[in-house]
């Protein structure tokens, strides 16, 4: 049960905080949802369950290792229902991908270098979401238009995190400026975690101030920020690609289960010792419900996601390369620390 709840919590979070205490129930892990949830905006919402659905695959991954295999349901409808993951015995193999969980973190160095992966290394990673059934799917961005196209949906939905208050806030809000730029942290994004170049930390470190990032939105230069945060790293990367699927990811359920779905494709990535960097603005603003952003810009992000994937709907976009690891990886708490009090 250690081994579980651990893999558990290795899973990747929105600013490095988990939104669930967990209790073990006999043979079934019960996960308390933050009751904030029912509270906050849809972009936030649509994170947090992703977040959910890659702690479940985890938990499944590291139960697979010790013969056993889960089911998990919610406790209700409820924004902020309670998930209980049960365990049963099961005799298939181990997955591999269940090596990689530590493995696995993001890379935020400005430039991924090549070579470009083969064929069989990309189709490896669009077979990784086969267990999850045919639903799910990995879209490449990888020649000059859509990538472009894709890149520029990327910039203009990070455009609005630094030109909206509610969106700022919630953005800086989870990045620990209090431990400095050479420290870890097993809660909240450690500065150094965010790969800013030296000469330029106490800028950015600056642009947690909302007077100021307003008025430098005033006269567009938050534009020019977030082509560098997202337009730019993307553009040039080896790869970038798309985990959609093939039907809407409308209910609770399906946001979960793209979570999973998520999870996957980023150990498969990590398999390949790739380094790797998730874009989550550019689908989260453009979900429906009660948001931040007005619903003329929602509806333009929803329509250039319709024009890119007529197809299908985005889960989340990774951008894939070669790296250097990071300086820092934001480190998790033991799974005691999350335990239900």
């Amino acid at each position: 049960m250690h081994d579980i709840l651990e893999a558990g919590v290795w899973a990747p979070s929105a600013e490095n905080r988990h939104v669930f205490r967990h209790s073990v129930q006999g043979a079934s892990v019960r996960l308390h949802l933050d009751p904030a949830l029912a509270r906050v905006n849809a972009d936030q919402y649509y994170v947090a369950l992703l977040s959910i659905g890659a702690v479940i695959e985890n938990m499944r991954l590291a139960a697979g290792m010790h013969a056993l295999d889960v089911d998990w349901q919610r406790g209700d409808s409820g924004a902020a229902a309670d998930v209980v993951v049960t365990f049963r015995p099961d005799r298939q193999s181990p997955d591999e991908l269940a090596e990689y969980i530590k493995q696995r973190h993001t890379n935020r160095r400005p430039v991924f270098q090549g070579p470009r992966l083969h064929a069989a290394e990309q189709r490896a990673i669009e077979a990784s979401l086969a267990p999850l059934g045919e639903r799910w799917r990995v879209h490449w961005f990888d020649d000059r238009r859509s990538r472009i196209a894709l890149c520029e949906l990327m910039a203009e939905a990070e455009t609005h995190r630094f030109a909206n208050a509610q969106l700022h806030q919630a953005m800086f809000d989870g990045i620990r400026f209090d431990i400095g730029w050479r420290s870890g942290a097993s809660e909240g994004l450690p500065p150094a975690a965010l790969q800013i170049e030296p000469g330029m930390r106490a800028a950015f470190a600056s642009l947690r101030h909302w007077p100021l990032v307003r008025t430098l939105a005033r006269f567009g230069l938050h534009r020019g920020i977030a082509w560098r945060a997202s337009y730019m790293p993307a553009r040039w990367a080896p790869h970038v690609c798309v985990v959609a699927s093939r039907t809407p990811v409308d209910t609770n359920g399906d946001m979960i289960e793209a979570g999973r779905a998520m999870e996957r494709a980023w150990l498969a990535a990590t398999q390949l010792n790739l380094a790797v960097q998730p874009f989550a603005a550019s689908v989260a603003l453009a979900r429906p419900g009660p948001g931040a952003l007005e619903e003329s810009a929602r509806a333009a992000l929803v329509r250039a996601w319709q024009k890119l994937m007529p197809d299908a709907q985005p889960v989340m976009v990774f951008r894939l390369g070669h790296a250097a690891p990071p300086i820092v990886r934001a480190g998790r708490p033991a799974p005691a620390a999350l335990a239900l009090r």
